[in-house]
């Protein structure tokens, strides 16, 4: 690192208004990160400000504290930290009332006093990884399953496919570290999850691994001739598209 520090990062990337440039190597990068993942530049996570080493307290520019202390275990984790690397607990970094911008982990949103709640969000476990391509433990139903599939093949629990976080309910971006999990239904065109074996907002049957258009009764894809399985909801057990109930656990099942 220069023993000279430039002022601050330089303006937005074009066409990522949440990605600017550091001001030591130009990479693009997040403002929350707080370290250029090019040159290893730190900065200040509220106002861009790039640190000397030996600034490490607060921001000599917008005065922020650069490190706060986690409110579920107490450790020490830096302004910008979307998840306690200690105890797993989610920070907020935009209100969900305003759209306010936040760092740290206050109890309210500093402009509309919207209160937030303290949420411990978990990773898929990574138990083999080469070169292109990382394998998860689904921690559900214990699944082993290539993470670019973006959801476990048996129980459908869904992981972000870059950084391996647990995805509820409706979302479609990580909210760790903002990969865009999803894809255009084939037929409706509506945004997806990844993974899904059917469109929600149609109907369309889909091949969890590429996405694509499914007919009745097809069970392989026609097109990445990936292998398709049915499984009891009740017990995971696999059944097949004509049973009525589960020969394992009697569970009925839908058509």
């Amino acid at each position: 690192m220069s023993d000279e520090v430039p002022v601050a990062l330089s303006g937005s990337v074009p066409q990522a208004p949440d990605l600017v440039r550091c001001g030591a190597c130009g990479a693009a990068l997040v403002l929350d990160d707080g370290i250029c993942p090019g040159c290893g530049q730190i900065f200040c996570p509220g106002c861009g400000h790039l640190l000397g080493e030996d600034e490490t307290d607060d921001c000599p520019a917008c005065g922020l504290a650069l490190s706060f202390a986690c409110p579920g275990c107490g450790f020490a984790v830096m302004a910008g930290v979307r998840l306690c690397p200690e105890c797993s607990v989610l920070f907020v970094r935009s209100c969900p009332a305003c759209g306010a911008r936040i760092l740290a982990a206050p109890a309210r949103c500093p402009e509309c006093g919207r209160s937030f709640d303290l949420e411990r969000r978990f990773s898929a476990t990574i138990f083999a990884a080469q070169p292109g391509i990382v394998l998860v433990k689904c921690p559900g139903c214990a699944t082993k399953y290539s993470s670019e599939l973006g959801a476990c093949p048996r129980c459908g629990q869904r992981v972000c496919p870059q950084c391996y976080l647990l995805l509820y309910g409706d979302e479609l971006t990580c909210p760790n570290c903002g990969f865009r999990a999803s894809r255009r239904c084939p037929s409706c065109r509506a945004d997806m999850p990844l993974g899904v074996g059917c469109c929600p907002s149609c109907g369309q049957a889909l091949c969890p691994a590429c996405g694509s258009g499914l007919g009745e009764g097809e069970m392989a894809c026609p097109h990445c001739g990936a292998g398709l399985a049915l499984y009891c909801p009740a017990c995971g057990a696999e059944v097949t598209a004509a049973a009525q109930t589960c020969p394992r656990c009697g569970e009925p099942l839908e058509d």
